[in-house]
């Protein structure tokens, strides 16, 4: 039996949910579920430090390890910074490659909470998972510059599918 694919996410480290691919031997892929144009709401407005109602680009996709739905990824960030991002195929490359090729924008800094929460129901329909099923739950913060904030993620992904490390060095 072939044991299940677990990721490492060292905490301490700004390397972005999509880029970590690169660290493995995996074949990863994506299907993009979504992209859009819309306003934004309280909670992403909050988030990203724009108004209310402000233009964000959003964009959901599935991480497919082994042909095997193991999490969904759904950002947000300011269309204003990303200007007609929608064009991009968003489902081959990672995101941040883009954000660097085309609008020379780098991530510095991220804030992530992680919880347990219970399946909705489109996670349970996309992650083929059981009634009652719980999911681990990542919101992320990523910054650019002097901790202006830049995009909004939620990742929801099978509980088994990160391992979470962090490496304190006390002087």
């Amino acid at each position: 039996m072939e044991k299940d694919v677990c990721f490492v996410r060292n905490i301490d480290n700004i390397l972005s949910i999509s880029d970590e691919k690169l660290s493995h031997k995996l074949l990863i892929k994506y299907q993009v579920l979504e992209k859009s144009v819309e306003e934004s709401n309280q909670l992403i407005s909050k988030a990203l430090g724009i108004p209310i109602a402000s233009k964000v680009f959003c964009f959901r996709k599935v991480k497919i390890v082994k042909n095997e739905p193991k999490c969904i990824e759904k950002l947000y960030i300011d269309y204003n910074k990303v200007p007609s991002i929608e064009k991009f195929d968003l489902g081959e490359e990672s995101f941040h490659s883009i954000l660097k090729r085309e609008y020379d924008i780098e991530t510095n800094q991220s804030e992530e909470e992680i919880l347990v929460v219970d399946a909705n129901e489109i996670e349970k329909k996309i992650l083929n998972l059981k009634e009652n099923s719980e999911i681990l739950l990542i919101k992320k913060i990523t910054y650019i510059k002097k901790h202006e904030p830049l995009e909004y993620c939620e990742v929801s992904s099978l509980t088994n599918f990160y391992m979470f490390r962090s490496v304190v060095d006390i002087k």
